[in-house]
């Protein structure tokens, strides 16, 4: 009986643990199909609007798109409406060279983020030289977000569009499930009971 009981305690404490720390997907559209894509350069930069229904800590975003030497910047905005607002306090920059189209971004964030819509932005800075081409970022995502934009260096603006890039975010600080919860406490009384008959 006492390896079974210290069997089940390991079970438990495993499993609860694993419940309680995987990460959550926040957006994921799905990978971009559009055939080359839209020019994603310092002049041509998107961006998407998502919601968080309760505060998260975001540990990780990325976009899909080909890159150029030099870095990329991801930047979480206030929602200005149709377009990105202020920028947050949120950023991390990635440094890239020549690659094809990918998802690519930053992980380890550990951005504390309260509820509310924010608009997500990927902002190039490359070092074209050369007559290099400008990289690219796919429209056409099989779960596009609510709205989209896109900067545009001869107006100095956001844009609206419908031009729907690829965003993956995830939260490494998920909120558990009821279901998750209800496990544990069930486990927890059930080892109780267990410690008990077994020190009579």
């Amino acid at each position: 009986m006492q390896f079974k009981w210290r069997q089940f305690a390991a079970a438990l404490v495993f499993g609860c643990a694993s419940a309680l720390a995987q990460s959550a997907v926040l957006v994921d559209t799905g990978t971009s199909s559009e055939p080359g894509g839209y020019s994603f350069s310092n002049s041509q930069y998107f961006a998407g609007e998502f919601t968080l229904a309760q505060s998260q800590v975001i540990d990780s975003i990325a976009g899909y798109f080909s890159t150029r030497s030099g870095s990329v910047t991801i930047s979480l905005y206030q929602d200005g409406g149709a377009v990105p607002g202020v920028a947050t306090s949120f950023s991390s920059t990635l440094a890239t060279t020549a690659g094809d189209l990918a998802w690519n971004g930053v992980s380890g964030l550990n951005w504390s983020v309260g509820a509310g819509t924010y608009w997500v932005a990927f902002v190039p800075n490359f070092s074209v030289s050369g007559g290099e081409a400008d990289a690219s970022m796919p429209g056409f995502s099989p779960n596009p977000l609510s709205s989209y934009a896109y900067f545009d260096s001869n107006s100095s603006t956001w844009i609206a569009t419908s031009y729907a890039v690829g965003v993956r975010i995830e939260s490494a600080a998920a909120v558990p499930e009821p279901s998750a919860l209800m496990m544990y406490g069930v486990g927890i009384i059930g080892l109780g009971f267990m410690a008990r008959r077994k020190l009579k």
